[in-house]
């Protein structure tokens, strides 16, 4: 197996290889298959399957290899890191995939559950038709009864004149009003040609008389390549986090903070938005459209204080800082006759020598005059001195000097002393180079 496998360097946690001797992964292969015959409650036989197909670059295999071990083993925090992982990989591919809407001739808001019918023509590379569909009911329905979805065809190009049942799925009620339920109709075999869809909807318990009273909802009606089609219906958002959930949000958010003590800032962002998204997908940064985020090598999205602090020389007055929700928050508080100010230092070690500039987004409150200070391998310098905040968010930018960045201090604060009382206030949202 190794022999087969090539992996990048330097080797991260999410590092994926890929193939360098096809004939011995399938040697392999075949091995593990039989590994797992005569093992079946071995875990590792699956999960070496299921990096073989990683390399493959096939996701959908192994995730259900990695899915085996991690059944047996539902606690192993690598089985549910590496099963998460499969996912995310399906995750990234479905980000890019052709979306072509179907479009229903009504609203999908809160339908009445009658067949609707649409003229689709279907596109030689897109064939897959991808269903999303739920069904709000105005009553409780019978545990019992089942939903059935049917789709019927008509072609006159293809010999068929009157409607035929090409389709049919069924599923509990409260299981399609949970979770809803997704699915796809190959309809390659009408490929370049134009078809007559009849999308129908019945329950099995209700009668003819009630079918009105279900509010039937399509989320989503498109046609997409089948590969796509196939990553959906395994609800791969779900899957990564209910994985991931076995790791954990605080061993995520250390491994984040591993990668940026020693400088891989970009390794060190993925761990971060991991994290984050075991805590209601929150997002850690915003960015305006005319900016090409790939371009940015972000340092510091606030996601945790580890490495910040008060800074011990700044000669701080009545203050505070916190981190939270992906915001740096500096006030202040002014006192008459005194000049006030609060700073706060970032440690980092960010090498700057493949960059221009850096920026930074940020915004206060009414008055809040910022400082900001950098310390590279040469010198500090100031390229904001007392420089009055912006009351909405801005990007403010700097040009860089140095190969490398040690520290930031943000401050706010007075230039002199002030005849008034008040309070300054500093959001920051995050801090990149580019």
């Amino acid at each position: 197996m190794d022999q087969g496998l090539i992996w990048s360097q330097p080797r991260f946690a999410d590092s994926i290889p890929s193939v360098s001797d096809e004939q011995a992964l399938e040697a392999a292969l075949r091995h593990l298959q039989v590994a797992t015959y005569w093992r079946p409650d071995d875990p590792q036989a699956y999960r070496l399957a299921g990096w073989i197909y990683m390399a493959q670059k096939d996701w959908l295999h192994a995730a259900d290899s990695f899915t085996e071990a991690w059944n047996l083993q539902p606690n192993s925090l690598l089985y549910s890191w590496e099963r998460g992982l499969a996912f995310e990989q399906m995750m990234k591919e479905l980000a890019n995939m052709p979306i072509i809407p179907v479009n229903l001739g009504v609203s999908n808001e809160q339908l009445h559950c009658i067949p609707i019918t649409v003229d689709v023509w279907v596109p030689k590379e897109n064939t897959a038709l991808l269903l999303d569909f739920t069904v709000n009911s105005y009553k409780s329905l019978p545990e019992s009864s089942q939903v059935i979805l049917r789709i019927l065809v008509s072609s006159p190009e293809y010999g068929w004149n009157d409607s035929v049942l090409f389709f049919q799925r069924r599923a509990t009620a409260s299981e399609v009003e949970s979770d809803g339920m997704v699915d796809w109709v190959d309809l390659s075999s009408f490929a370049g040609r134009k078809v007559s869809l009849t999308l129908d909807v019945k329950f099995s318990d209700s009668g003819a008389n009630d079918l009105g009273s279900q509010g039937c909802q399509w989320k989503r009606v498109i046609l997409t390549t089948q590969r796509a089609a196939e990553y959906v219906v395994r609800r791969p958002y779900s899957q990564m986090i209910a994985s991931w959930l076995g790791v954990g949000y605080d061993v995520m958010l250390a491994k984040g903070d591993i990668e940026r003590k020693i400088g891989n800032y970009r390794e060190a962002l993925r761990w971060y938005e991991r994290a984050l998204l075991l805590q209601d997908n929150k997002k850690i940064d915003e960015f305006p459209t005319d900016i090409d985020v790939s371009s940015l090598l972000r340092l510091e999205s606030f996601v945790n204080e580890t490495f910040w602090k008060l800074c011990s020389w700044c000669d701080n007055t009545i203050g505070r800082w916190t981190i939270s929700n992906g915001l740096l928050e500096v006030t202040l508080e002014e006192t008459i006759d005194r000049r006030d100010r609060i700073g706060v230092l970032g440690i980092f070690n960010a090498d700057s020598s493949d960059y221009e500039e850096g920026l930074i987004r940020l915004k206060g409150s009414p008055g809040t005059i910022v400082t900001i200070e950098i310390e590279t391998e040469n010198r500090r310098f100031r390229p904001f001195n007392y420089t009055l905040a912006p009351v909405d968010w801005e990007i403010w930018s700097f040009q860089l000097e140095g190969k490398k960045i040690y520290s930031i201090i943000i401050g706010i604060g007075e230039l002199e002393n002030s005849m008034r009382s008040g309070k300054q206030r500093l959001l920051v949202d995050w801090i990149a180079l580019r």
